[in-house]
């Protein structure tokens, strides 16, 4: 036996003994895990069995479980425990069926992110006392992770994983699922999202459907729920496999804690059924009472800590967003707003990951909607966007949020908010244009479509993203912030027209050239323009050379590279190849020549932007003319 086995064996059986006799002299029967299943990158979950029931063991008023984890190397982690049960899922007539099995017990669960020896201390605290067992040594072995995702730790707009892979959000909304078969319909959208090179997605806990939530009324259709503060382990099991099944898929979840439309609301409101309401034996007579009554509010905590408990060492778990649209809510603004902000702040010393916080307003940030973001208490910010024309509306959107310096998503889009334009662009190019757009302004994503139930799947237009998807993986966009002036439109004197869009670093720029008449209402009129002998002449410092990649709008793929070379006065001219539709730019200045903050093209000076850049078709110099850009 090598010395490393011998050292293993020997921590094993002190800490066993030590825990069998700290444990039965506290009250904690046994802690226990299955070790073989303990691995780099792969959750981990620890049993603890208690001597002594409890009324509610989901109210840490009665009973806390919590545990400290030594990591390989130094550094421990607090991990709260949460109440739980073995669930069997199976498909019986085209529903989903959850069945509780087993005897329940509490859990802690946790990411090994190293190999080697863990240490897991639990305490379990009652209104008796507290009881502590001996630490259980774990030997988590060796596996593949990138971790979780944060914001960049050199770029603080751009996010990326914890091995320093860039993190750029592609995907669509799948909210939940209206089919009886719950989950199982949620894996085939994951399958189909996977295929289109997603790596985002958002879920609501919503009582919609099956239901997503872990609490609501007993009156549930599902029949899995228990009034406040009793959860359902079964849908709290549902939940887990939705993590699980976008692990496997690639994708990250944005989960949405709480929605408007559960309180009073002008519109869908579930209030009517909602277990807070008053009517229905809750403690609120409104929702604005909702938000303050002492009883919802040690509620709300106590749901927090029970989220963070199960969910928080799930990799596929991108981010907690409070409240979707929490401007929706009948309530006063700023009541809605504080109580955000408090859950967010509460929920981040729960979560042991610290995974990003966020939060959603209905209102577009352009028009003016941005105070919540700028609490430290978030560090993710997001744009819904209905309505407007993509060319004028997300680049103005993008120019908000980035006051803020913090990354940002365009978590919701739709041409409408009912999906009735939609019918009318059965090719998905609204959501080509309005992500490319997006990611050309300087977003961290594409634009996430509303609509995956009656639009994206019965369309098959999830694959509107995987060119997109490609180029995000080929181009590292951290440090692309400087925005292109932003109502810039370049017009011949025949009227043919490009438009311009980009992000601009410090020796990089990333620039989308698109056709006019690549708008989806146009586009499916008359058909997606041709474009060729464009060119485009820019600024900048004399004498660099600079580097050219193209890539198909369509494909992601590069149809051209090609070396360019300023002037000396700065100027610099990049042919650019037969395109359909828009065609996406990559210039990067080659060493040793890099760019500074300095110069005619100003790169690099927050607001300086292009200001003397020109678009052009070949056998015409254009005028940059300052007018607002139209569809």
């Amino acid at each position: 036996m090598n010395r490393r086995a011998c050292l293993l064996a020997a921590a094993l059986a002190a800490s066993l003994s030590l825990a069998d006799r700290s444990a039965l002299a506290a009250g904690i029967k046994s802690v226990s895990i299955d070790a073989a299943s303990v691995r780099v990158g792969a959750v981990a979950e620890a049993r603890i069995d208690l001597d002594q029931a409890y009324d509610n063991p989901f109210d840490p008023e009665q009973i806390v479980v919590d545990a400290t984890l030594e990591r390989p190397g130094g550094g421990t982690l607090a991990i709260p425990g949460f109440w739980t049960q073995s669930v069997a899922r199976s498909l019986e007539q085209g529903r989903e069926k959850l069945a509780l099995q087993g005897d329940p017990h509490f859990a802690i669960r946790f990411l090994p992110t190293a190999a080697g020896l863990h240490r897991l201390t639990i305490t379990a605290r009652d209104k008796s006392g507290t009881a502590t067992s001996a630490p259980l040594v774990i030997d988590a072995r060796a596996g593949a992770t990138s971790g979780f995702v944060h914001v960049d730790p050199r770029d603080p707009m751009s996010l990326s994983l914890d091995d320093g892979t860039p993190y750029v959000a592609i995907g669509a909304n799948v909210d939940w699922s209206g089919d009886p078969s719950g989950s199982y319909d949620i894996d085939s959208y994951y399958g189909a999202m996977q295929a289109a090179g997603m790596n985002w997605t958002r879920l609501w806990m919503t009582a919609f459907g099956e239901g997503w939530t872990i609490e609501w009324g007993a009156s549930h259709a599902s029949g899995y729920y228990h009034g406040l503060g009793r959860y359902s382990l079964q849908v709290a099991a549902r939940l887990d496999h939705v993590f699980e099944q976008a692990q496997a898929s690639g994708l990250r979840i944005q989960l949405v804690l709480w929605q408007h439309s559960q309180l009073e609301c002008p519109q869908w409101s579930s209030w009517s059924d909602n277990p807070y309401n008053a009517a229905n034996g809750g403690p609120a007579k409104s929702s604005a009472e909702f938000f303050t009554h002492p009883e919802s509010l040690r509620l709300s905590r106590q749901k927090l800590r029970y989220l963070a408990a199960r969910y928080s060492a799930f990799p596929s778990l991108l981010a907690w967003e409070v409240m979707n649209e929490m401007e929706g809510v009948q309530a006063p603004g700023d009541l809605v707003i504080g109580w955000c902000d408090d859950r967010a702040r509460e929920l981040r010393k729960l979560d042991p990951y610290r995974h990003l916080m966020t939060t959603s307003y209905m209102t577009r940030p352009g028009m003016g909607k941005l105070h919540a973001f700028e609490s430290s208490a978030y560090d993710l910010t997001q744009a819904h966007n209905y309505w407007g024309s993509s060319a004028v509306s997300i680049p103005a959107d993008a120019a908000a949020l980035r006051k803020l310096g913090k990354p940002m998503i365009l978590g919701e889009y739709g041409l409408d908010a009912e999906g009735k334009l939609e019918e009318q662009d059965p090719n998905g190019y609204h959501l080509w244009e309005a992500s490319w757009v997006a990611l050309a302004s300087g977003f961290g994503s594409g634009a996430m479509s509303w609509w995956w139930d009656t639009y994206l799947r019965p369309k098959d237009l999830f694959k509107t993203q995987l060119a997109m998807a490609r180029v995000a993986a080929a181009v590292d966009l951290r440090g692309l912030h400087e925005p292109l002036p932003e109502d810039v439109i370049v017009t011949d004197a025949a009227g043919e027209s490009l438009n311009l869009f980009g992000r601009l670093g410090k020796d990089r720029m990333l620039l989308l050239v698109r056709h006019p008449e690549s708008y989806w209402k146009t586009a499916n009129a008359k058909g997606m323009p041709e474009v060729s002998g464009a060119y485009v002449v820019l600024p900048g410092p004399p004498a660099v050379l600079w580097k050219a990649r193209f890539f198909d709008s369509w494909t992601g793929a590069v149809v051209q590279t090609s070396a360019v070379q300023s002037d000396d006065r700065g100027i610099m001219q990049v042919v650019v190849p037969r395109f359909t539709g828009a065609i996406v730019i990559e210039l990067q200045a080659q060493p040793p020549q890099i760019v500074g903050a300095t110069g005619g093209c100003s790169i690099g000076r927050r607001g300086a932007g292009l200001a003397g850049l020109f678009v052009a078709l070949v056998g015409a110099w254009l005028v940059v003319s300052r007018k607002r850009l139209k569809p």
